[in-house]
């Protein structure tokens, strides 16, 4: 080994050549030749230990040169691993600066470009731009009747009031705004706010002449207010042979009833109360007690009336 014949040949060496030396010199004596053989013991001893921590040192130094050496020519995980990946190169497509795309966070949110992102949709499915702006606007009222409607079965209508008129504001279809007159004026009959429940009563009404409901809806209002002849043109004036609802007939009629009744026409209002009857004997018996209908309840033919709906429920 290299690192023997560096160290512990040269020591062999020289103790040869001092030994002869001093054998020549007359110190060979029979006395002094054991100290001089115990002296070299010693020394090749010493020499041996020399030798192997030596050997032991320039070991671990070389493999720590060799680790180096790999560990010098070899990546870490992460460059390892984008080694594999191809390193991509300058696009020949992009031959001016104007020519890169701008980064995404300069591009335009959606929520500031609501006609682009409508094109997009129009684009995409088919559907106008027009229509689609329509079908938002009515998901928005439809949310807010909703959310009104929460808010009046927890005794809340002036916050009801609130949502609707915060959403009346801008409206661009006449539907979208007839289903927020006709829910104001329903808030306002049941707050006994009569005058407004009329005004946006008559407002839906304008904007659906041909809505049996909303027609009736009107008259009912007008009849609380006393303004029975506006009600007896709103009542007259709704084709009868077109409605087709069981519900909205029952109320038709009811109200010509409460009209006929504070008119003093008996025969009439026990007519028209018989067909509201018989399109919802449930609702008509819950309602026979309006106040409106007071000036027949003297009538044998209106106690009759109400017995017989009475037998026919039980």
């Amino acid at each position: 080994m290299p690192i023997v014949d560096e160290y512990f040949l040269p020591c062999c060496r020289r103790l040869s050549t001092w030994r002869k030396g001093t054998l020549r010199r007359g110190w060979a004596s029979s006395v002094e030749v054991e100290p001089v053989k115990r002296l070299e013991t010693l020394v090749c001893i010493l020499s041996l230990l020399v030798v192997t921590a030596s050997s032991q040192v320039h070991a671990g130094t070389w493999r720590t040169r060799s680790v180096s050496a790999i560990e010098a020519t070899s990546p870490p995980p992460a460059e390892a691993d984008a080694a594999l990946a191809p390193v991509p190169g300058p696009d020949p497509t992009l031959q001016r600066l104007s020519d890169i795309p701008p980064p995404a966070s300069r591009a335009e949110p959606a929520w500031q470009s609501p006609h682009r992102r409508l094109t997009q949709v129009e684009g995409d499915l088919g559907v106008p731009a027009e229509e689609v702006e329509v079908l938002l606007e009515q998901n928005r009222v439809r949310s807010a009747i909703e959310r009104s409607r929460t808010m009046m079965r927890a005794r809340q209508p002036e916050q009801a009031l609130a949502e609707l008129e915060r959403v009346a504001e801008g409206l661009q279809t006449d539907e979208s705004r007839r289903w927020i007159h006709q829910e104001l004026g329903t808030i306002y009959f049941r707050m006994q706010r009569f005058l407004e429940a009329e005004h946006h009563m008559a407002t839906a009404h304008a904007l659906a002449p041909d809505n049996p409901s909303l027609a009736s809806n009107l008259a009912a209002v007008q009849l609380t207010i006393g303004e029975l002849d506006e009600a007896a043109d709103t009542l007259t004036g709704i084709d009868l042979a077109l409605v087709r609802n069981p519900a909205i007939l029952f109320s038709i009629h009811f109200n010509f009833a409460c009209l006929h009744s504070l008119q003093g026409d008996a025969d009439r209002a026990l007519e028209h109360l018989e067909q509201a009857a018989a399109h919802d004997a449930g609702a008509t018996y819950t309602s026979i007690g309006d106040p409106q209908l007071d000036p027949l309840r003297d009538d044998a033919r209106f106690r009759d009336f109400a017995a017989a709906l009475e037998l026919t429920l039980r």
